[in-house]
C-alpha cells in the first residue's frame, strides 16, 4: 500500500498530523477518496494581512496542502512529488469563517498529475479557485 495513504487515514482517525504546515494553521481532514481530498481550517485575525482579511498565502497553504493530499493517492509504492506550478485566483475575501477546501486530479499521466481545488467559505460561497502540476518523482 502506499504509505501516503495509511498517514491520511490515520490522520482522519485521529492519529498524528501528517506536515507541520498542518499543525500550524490547524487544519483538519474531513474526506479522503481516490484522487480527492476535502480539509478545512477555520481562519481568524491571527491569519490577517494589513487589510484586516485573511491573507492570500493562508488560502495558498490550506489549497496546496489539500491538493498535496488528493495527488498522494494517485502515487505509487516509491513514489513522491514536487510541485511544478502553483496559481491562486481570489474571488471572495474571509475575515472571521471556516474555509472548506476540495482538491481533485484531474491528470495522473506517468511524470505529470495535474489537480484542481476549490475553496469555499461557511455559506458554499466560492473564494479562491486553484491548480497545480506536479512532477512524479521515483
Amino acid at each position: 500500500m502506499n504509505p501516503f495513504k495509511k498517514e491520511l487515514e490515520n490522520w482522519k482517525s485521529g492519529g498524528k498530523v501528517i506536515a507541520p504546515v498542518i499543525d500550524l494553521l490547524n487544519i483538519q481532514p474531513v474526506e479522503f477518496s481516490e484522487g480527492k481530498a476535502v480539509l478545512k481550517m477555520h481562519a481568524y485575525a491571527k491569519h490577517h494581512n494589513v487589510v484586516g482579511t485573511v491573507h492570500g498565502g493562508i488560502f495558498c497553504d490550506l489549497g496546496d496542502v489539500t491538493m498535496g493530499c488528493a495527488l498522494v493517492s494517485n502515487l505509487n509504492e516509491g513514489e513522491s512529488f514536487t510541485t511544478l506550478e502553483l496559481s491562486t485566483n481570489y474571488l471572495g475575501k474571509v475575515v472571521d469563517d471556516v474555509i472548506t477546501a476540495t482538491a481533485t486530479v484531474i491528470h495522473r499521466g506517468r511524470s505529470i498529475i495535474c489537480v484542481e481545488c476549490e475553496l469555499h467559505n461557511s455559506t458554499g460561497k466560492l473564494i479562491a479557485k486553484m491548480k497545480s502540476t506536479c512532477m512524479v518523482l521515483t
